[in-house]
């Protein structure tokens, strides 16, 4: 894989750049789940970014470092990981 452009400064691949991983975080989710309405923030007075998304009426996040953790950086098995959270009632 090429690098980012802004992870080029890091001597990073895309898959290891954090910004690369957010954003391709919504997607990934919007190919798995068309419908996910997920987006990429920075909350305020908060370190890191956040993913936000809408399931029955309600705001659910989850820390976008936390998920490029779990998923080895691979934005398309962090989407699947908010999708099987989701169904399993955890965010």
């Amino acid at each position: 894989m090429r690098a980012h452009p802004g992870c080029r400064a890091h001597g990073g691949t895309r898959r290891e750049c954090p910004e690369a991983f957010a954003a391709a975080l919504p997607d990934a989710l919007h190919r798995q789940d068309p419908g996910s309405g997920a987006a990429v923030h920075a909350e305020r007075f908060e370190a890191g970014l956040t993913l936000t998304r809408t399931v029955a009426g309600e705001v659910l996040h989850w820390s976008v470092e936390g998920l490029r953790s779990r998923s080895g950086g691979a934005p398309e098995r962090a989407a699947g990981l908010v999708l099987m959270d989701t169904a399993g009632g955890r965010a």
